[in-house]
């Protein structure tokens, strides 16, 4: 058969990586499959269960959750295991949103300021401010240029993106650097297509590629985030899973101040309309962006509500009511674990 081939080869020395991305059960009926469903239907929906519902489904499908993230939960030590799936649970998800942190880096800071009793971000400071801001303006020029009768559509896509880095993100180098290949990308994608290979549009393609590596070269700390970013690969996202990060929104923009709340509000609208649209090109670095920004926030969340406890200031208005901090908590202990699930973290 052909797992027999892949064995005979690894025997050999060849074919690792075969066995590990195969299925484990092919398709069709039988004791396998019962044990299958019967298990998937003991972990049930549970929290609790989460990471090692999708520890066996990676398997089933030969997509193995990052071996690395294996070996840190295999290390965790025996005391912890005798204490129970509950405290398990809990020790798991801290290890995972830890590595998700240090797997795809962004240059800035997530903070909790008590005075605003608000979470906050605080961007890399920027290095050389005329260069950055020559580059923009070049960004602005050639973006007008390339509106209307030369192939880029006013309002579209790619208009909005940049127009909020040119508006909101400015002082924000790791932002421009994304936002600059975000678009860049997704009009080469387009070019010969929806987008005609006009001057003008070759010409905003440059100005975004220049920038970008004008940024890295004067922020190493962005380009060593952009070189462990650079291979990743965005999963589709489940309907129960879209309804959960579209009921994200709300809470992260009453526990945040403006500037991160809409960042990561834009982010996940983006990823939705994404999945609405069926566009091919995934929103990776707004995945990638939200995904580690709410991590840390469930990180010092967890942190505050171990302390004396949430400061009375620590609760802020949404449209359906009140959410203090620590009622925050489980929602953004759902939608973090998501977003890096269709990361494969």
């Amino acid at each position: 058969t052909e797992l027999d081939l892949i064995v005979a080869q690894s025997i050999e020395g060849e074919g690792h990586q075969k066995i590990w991305n195969s299925k484990l059960l092919g398709s069709g009926s039988g004791y396998q499959h019962e044990h299958v469903e019967m298990l998937m239907s003991h972990f049930g929906t549970e929290q609790r269960w989460s990471f090692w519902r999708d520890w066996y489904q990676g398997f089933l499908d030969g997509k193995p959750l990052d071996w690395e993230l294996q070996r840190r939960v295999a290390l965790i030590p025996d005391a912890d295991w005798e204490q129970g799936p509950e405290h398990i649970a809990e020790k798991i998800e801290v290890i995972r949103a830890k590595y998700l942190a240090e797997q795809l880096p962004l240059a800035e800071e997530v903070e909790f300021d008590e005075g605003l009793a608000k979470f906050t971000l605080r961007p890399t400071p920027v290095v050389e401010q005329n260069l950055l801001k020559t580059n923009l303006t070049l960004i602005e020029d050639s973006l007008e240029d390339a509106l209307g009768g030369n192939g880029l559509l006013e309002g579209g896509w790619e208009h909005t993106k940049l127009t909020k880095t040119l508006t909101k993100y400015q002082d924000d180098p790791q932002r421009v650097e994304m936002d600059c290949m975000s678009v860049h990308k997704r009009i080469g994608g387009k070019l010969g297509g929806e987008l005609p290979e006009s001057d003008e549009i070759l010409a905003l393609q440059d100005t975004l590629l220049n920038t970008a590596l004008d940024v890295r070269a004067q922020h190493p700390e962005v380009a060593d985030a952009r070189a462990k970013r650079s291979a990743q690969i965005v999963k589709e996202a489940s309907p129960d899973e879209l309804n959960t990060l579209s009921e994200t929104i709300d809470t992260v923009r009453a526990i945040s101040d403006e500037n991160l709340g809409g960042q990561i509000a834009d982010d996940l609208q983006e990823v939705l309309d994404s999945a609405a649209t069926g566009t091919p090109e995934q929103p990776t670095d707004a995945v990638i962006r939200s995904s580690t920004r709410l991590a840390k926030m469930w990180l010092i969340s967890k942190k505050l509500a171990k302390g004396t406890a949430i400061v009375a200031a620590g609760v802020a208005a949404t449209a359906a009511g009140i959410v203090a901090i620590d009622q925050a908590i489980p929602i953004l202990h759902k939608a973090w674990p998501i977003l890096a699930k269709l990361l494969g973290l």
